[in-house]
């Protein structure tokens, strides 16, 4: 319901393609993965856009990233963040967001926002099954100031917006 949701509020919904592992690192398996998850997505989103995600190496060094896209781009799919991607003023991803090697109190999507400028190309990367309905809390991110006054709104009588306080620079 929230992708429908932000679908419809203009945001671009892309599949974020896990194929090389789920095919357990077979090429072939894996081509046909990504096309059956488009065209599986594209009944359910605008979809048209597709992106690798980094994974685990499969015994040969396979991973997300050497799907062959060309049955999806023949589709009419597009394959973006390859590689050659437009350059972006600053990006933000989730990816990884329990990682031990990620200081917590830098990972504030309303902080990234706050600090973009007019003319800039920002990117935001965000992946799904880190949130879930009713929210369950992450014991890596509790005790960072951000993320325990999220959940106090969560808990409490969700008044006011958690962005009102974010002011954009234009």
């Amino acid at each position: 319901a929230l992708l429908r949701a932000a679908s419809t509020d203009g945001f671009l919904i892309g599949y974020h393609c896990n194929a090389m592992e789920q095919a357990l690192w077979d090429p072939t398996k894996a081509r046909q993965i990504l096309l059956d998850d488009l065209r599986d997505l594209s009944g359910r989103f605008p979809m048209r856009f597709f992106t690798a995600h980094g994974g685990v190496a499969g015994p040969d060094g396979l991973n997300n990233n050497q799907v062959d896209p060309t049955l999806a781009l023949e589709a009419g799919y597009r394959w973006v963040h390859n590689g050659c991607t437009p350059f972006f003023t600053a990006q933000y991803s989730d990816g990884g967001l329990n990682s031990p090697k990620r200081d917590p109190k830098g990972r504030d999507l309303r902080d990234f926002i706050s600090r973009w400028e007019p003319g800039g190309r920002y990117r935001i990367l965000l992946h799904p099954q880190y949130y879930s309905e009713p929210y369950q809390q992450s014991a890596r991110l509790g005790g960072t100031a951000w993320y325990d006054q999220l959940l106090d709104h969560v808990e409490g009588d969700h008044s006011s917006s958690t962005w009102a306080k974010v002011s954009l620079r234009w």
